[in-house]
């Protein structure tokens, strides 16, 4: 559940980046995907999932 609210706070603050070391849960491949169609759906943009060390190139 505590992924769910992270995801929800990013969306509803317009963060549309989300910097995470914990790839085990939050940063699945499918997860992502998942998250962006939703968001897609309701009118909000995706969500980017990343590591520290792609930020850095962003």
């Amino acid at each position: 559940m505590e992924i769910a609210k992270i995801y929800l706070e990013t969306t509803m603050f317009s963060m549309y980046y989300i910097v995470s070391l914990n790839f085990e849960h939050i940063a699945r491949p499918w997860t992502e995907e998942r998250v962006r169609k939703v968001n897609i759906r309701e009118g909000y943009k995706g969500i980017g999932i990343y590591r520290p060390v792609e930020v850095l190139d962003l």
